[in-house]
């Protein structure tokens, strides 16, 4: 995940058993989320 504009980027390694309609991936956005507001723009 990249936002350019605070110049973050996210790199999950992490191989998941399915592409797709993992729970864990609903971790990874709110993840990626609260560190981007935690940023100033």
């Amino acid at each position: 995940m990249v936002d350019p504009a605070r110049r973050l980027v996210m790199v999950q390694t992490a191989v998941r058993p399915r592409p797709s309609g993992d729970p864990n991936g609903r971790e990874t956005v709110a993840l990626w989320r609260a560190l981007v507001a935690s940023q100033p723009p």
